[in-house]
């Protein structure tokens, strides 16, 4: 197993701590506690995403922000009979709480019902009752609207699938919050739900439950924390911006690294962006798949680059302490658990395809430099040529067609 690791930030909070068998995921205790050197409003707790100007999200309904690459999920079963019978009535009750209450006042009334019915769970929504209550009434506006369709409210619940992780909702959760808004309803309404109301309000809510249970299973993945992490940690500022945050780290870490590095820090920054999303990208690919055939080609460019395997245990210290200040509070200990046993799966892999170029290359340097020796160089060259031809006519034609215009030397 992997992933396992120790973490401090500057509140005092302490993470987990955990074991690694590979050892390559370890904030060094040096690092603790920097959390507000590089990303000022974030460190202060401030909810404004500075590059973007975006809110981060509140309220048990809150946020709108969806993760790329995050996979989709079938809606649950229904019947468009039942969606067709219900909405009507969905949508007319719906309507008289709108007339019967102010808006602010509807969101506020959800939260205070909400907590009176479970006093624990104000302590997971820390903002203001009323704020909290607006963006929770947008969000369950819309998704009454598109009762009538229930994929579409399917998908509008699936954006807030990030924010529910954070938080710590539970499905469970939802038969209170079911029960503040039906509360929130009948004082609407100054009457009880009628027989045929309360049908179809059931059948919504019951469908809404299903709905958020699956998709917080889903989000719960390893693959989907690694996705959200990366993509709140890119939210936070541009990805030059956030590369050559990275390659500063690397600096500060390990500067006999970083000072073998001889390619301008911009490039070095986009390279290590690039390189992290490919690691991101491997934890939902099927294995065997497509993109991990790709690991042969990437280990064969790290030892022309002088990787070391060594080198991985020292990148991972400088991803997680990036991404720990970057996210806050929000690196929770399943997202730490997540990243590193993908971090340590991916090396593994990774230094296996080393291994096997190294143990090819002796044979392989000692062979060409026998023939060298025998032949000269035009002379080998041909001979290379001749045999490509017969074997592997495309890729001479290609490379043909490549060198006439220049694309390689």
């Amino acid at each position: 197993g992997g992933g396992g690791f120790e973490r401090t930030i500057s509140g005092g909070k302490v993470q987990r701590a955990g074991s690694s068998s590979a050892g390559t995921w370890r904030t060094p205790p040096s690092l603790a506690g920097t959390s507000k050197r590089r990303y000022g409003n974030r460190a202060q707790g401030s909810t404004t995403d500075r590059s973007r100007g975006s809110k981060r999200s509140s309220g048990a309904l809150g946020g709108k922000r969806r993760i790329a690459g995050w996979k989709r999920t079938k809606p649950p079963p229904f019947t468009q009979a039942d969606a067709e019978r219900h909405a009507p009535v969905v949508k007319a009750v719906w309507a008289r709480v709108l007339e019967g209450m102010v808006w602010d006042d509807i969101g506020h009334a959800i939260y205070t019902n909400l907590f009176e019915e479970d006093p624990p769970l104000e302590a997971m929504f820390v903002h203001d009752r009323r704020l909290m209550g607006s963006r929770w009434l947008d969000m369950f506006n819309a998704l009454v609207n598109d009762c009538d369709t229930p994929p579409r409210m399917h998908e509008k619940l699936e954006t807030l699938a990030p924010f529910h992780i954070r938080v710590g909702l539970k499905p469970e959760y939802m038969i209170t919050m079911g029960n503040a808004v039906f509360k929130m309803i009948e004082t609407a309404q100054k009457h009880k739900l009628t027989g045929e109301d309360l049908e179809a309000w059931e059948w919504l809510w019951d469908w809404l439950s299903q709905s958020m249970k699956q998709q917080l299973e889903t989000a719960g993945s390893s693959h989907s924390l690694i996705q959200m992490a990366w993509d709140m940690t890119l939210d936070t500022m541009p990805e030059d911006e956030l590369g050559g945050v990275i390659f500063d780290t690397l600096s500060e870490l390990a500067p006999n690294i970083a000072s073998v590095v001889t390619s301008p820090r911009q490039m070095v920054a986009i390279k290590f962006i690039e390189m992290i999303n490919t690691i991101v990208a491997l934890s939902s690919a099927k294995r065997g798949g497509e993109l991990w055939k790709q690991i042969p080609a990437i280990a064969a460019r790290h030892i022309r680059h002088g990787v070391q395997v060594h080198h991985a245990n020292i990148v991972g210290q400088v991803l997680e302490t990036v991404m720990v200040e970057a996210l806050q509070d929000e690196w929770t200990e399943e997202i730490a658990d997540a990243w590193g046993r993908h971090w340590d799966l991916v090396c593994s892999a990774l230094f296996a395809e080393m291994a096997l170029w190294q143990s090819h290359s002796e044979p392989a340097c000692s062979l060409w430099k026998r023939a060298a020796r025998k032949w000269s160089p035009p002379v080998l060259g041909y001979a290379v040529l001749a045999k490509l031809s017969k074997s592997l006519p495309d890729l001479v034609s290609s490379y043909a067609v490549a060198w006439a215009a220049g694309a390689v030397g």
